[in-house]
């Protein structure tokens, strides 16, 4: 009995598969249809009017979801997921989905949360695979334009074999006409018959030399144009490479950015701070770090929406990039907490970029339709120290965001001011 319940939920769960698949290549193929821009938002709100998804969805979690031990499982289930998926897909958006997870109140918010992990999900594997084939198409017309090359070295070695070929029987032809030339004055004995018997030779020499130059003019051609034709395509070559390289460093670049705030992400910083504590240590040179968390954002998300919520999060990294210096680096470390590497500087410097910022934060209005939204943040900010470590210079500067927030938000604690 309990072997066929598994095979059952096994067959079950490959239908539900199989629906779901479905139902995203037909949302996909219509999308494609209409000459959309295959966005998380767009796909989103297809998934959203999608009988067969709403189905799904409503099935079986509604209920389930309304009491604790049931709400709790789902989101185990969603962080199990998410774990195994965590070595391929960018930290930074893992973590603002388990972030999300551990806010689900409801099967209302499972459901949102579902939809936009599936959206998400599917613009990732299409970004992926477009890579993939723009990538592909480059080398393949590397390959090409290489093949082409060696094709016309190939062709010029063979022409240049044929001129030489050529220039030996030609010179064969001429000791052949020379030779027979002193063989007739030797023989001849008549000076008149001599001289034109040496003429009809000479006329002959001339003719296959005169030959022989014309076929060196057509030879000698066809190397230019190969010549020409090699130059063509090393050029292709070239450009083909210099395109291919552009694309990785796009990419690249792409892989270090957080796609909602067009910062850097929280996998570029873990890689930059190392090297930055590095440099401190190996010459001296100050680096400050600025930790800062926007004030009640959850309540922000709860009462607006979750587009409102990312349209706050994209216009706070705009304040941060206008307040910041060309040298500093800002990244989102997770959900609404942002970190601002400041290279070769004090902690006396990177109090005042910090008040900056905080001021610039207090005179802003966040617009919305009908109302307007004041948003604040809290800080803590440090300077390196000698024995620091990435773990000790992160613990220490978000004790100082910490005790912010515990004493009344919207301030900055530092190395100055945190045992006060």
């Amino acid at each position: 009995m309990l072997q066929k319940t598994n095979i059952d939920q096994k067959t079950n769960l490959d239908k539900l598969y199989t629906d779901i698949t479905t139902e995203i290549i037909k949302i996909l193929l219509e999308i494609r249809k209409n000459n959309q821009s295959m966005t998380p938002v767009l796909i989103k709100s297809y998934l959203k009017k999608s009988s067969v998804i709403n189905n799904i969805i409503n099935t079986g979690t509604n209920t389930e979801i309304q009491t604790p031990i049931g709400l709790n499982e789902y989101k185990n289930k969603l962080n199990v997921l998410f774990n195994k998926v965590l070595d391929y897909l960018p930290k930074n958006q893992i973590n603002q989905f388990k972030d999300r997870i551990e806010e689900i109140q409801s099967a209302e918010d499972f459901n949102d949360l579902f939809l936009d992990i599936i959206s998400y999900f599917i613009t990732y594997l299409i970004k992926i695979i477009n890579i993939f084939e723009k990538t592909w198409d480059i080398l393949k017309d590397i390959i090409n334009h290489m093949d082409n090359v060696n094709e016309q070295f190939i062709q010029i070695i063979d022409n240049s074999k044929q001129i030489f070929m050529e220039e030996i029987k030609n010179i064969d032809k001429i000791d052949n006409y020379i030779d027979s030339m002193k063989q007739d004055t030797l023989i001849e004995s008549d000076l008149k018959s001599l001289k034109k018997k040496l003429l009809e030779k000479i006329i002959l020499i001339k003719t296959e030399l005169k030959n022989n130059k014309n076929k060196q003019k057509e030879q000698v051609s066809k190397l230019t144009l190969n010549k020409t034709q090699i130059q063509v395509n090393i050029d292709k070559y070239v450009q083909s490479i210099e395109q291919l390289q552009k694309e990785l460093e796009q990419i690249k670049r792409e892989s270090e950015i957080d796609t909602l705030t067009n910062v850097f992400n929280r996998n570029t910083f873990d890689k930059y701070i190392v090297k930055a504590i590095d440099r401190f240590k190996k010459h001296n040179e100050s680096v400050s770090v600025i930790m800062l968390d926007i004030d009640d954002f959850k309540k922000i998300n709860d009462n607006y929406g979750h587009l409102v919520g990312d349209s706050v999060l994209r216009n706070f990294a705009a304040i941060l990039k206008n307040s910041v210096r060309n040298s500093d680096l800002i990244f989102r470390y997770g959900g609404e907490e942002f970190i601002i590497v400041l290279p070769e500087t004090k902690i006396s410097q990177a109090l005042s970029i910090s008040e900056r910022i905080l001021k610039e934060l207090n005179k802003t209005s966040f617009k919305l339709k009908k109302d307007s939204l004041k948003v604040t943040a809290s800080m803590g900010v440090t300077e390196s120290k000698m024995e620091d470590n990435v773990e000790t210079l992160l613990k220490r500067v978000d004790n100082y965001l910490y005790k912010s927030k515990a004493t009344g938000k919207n301030k900055i604690t530092s190395d100055f001011n945190y045992n006060m």
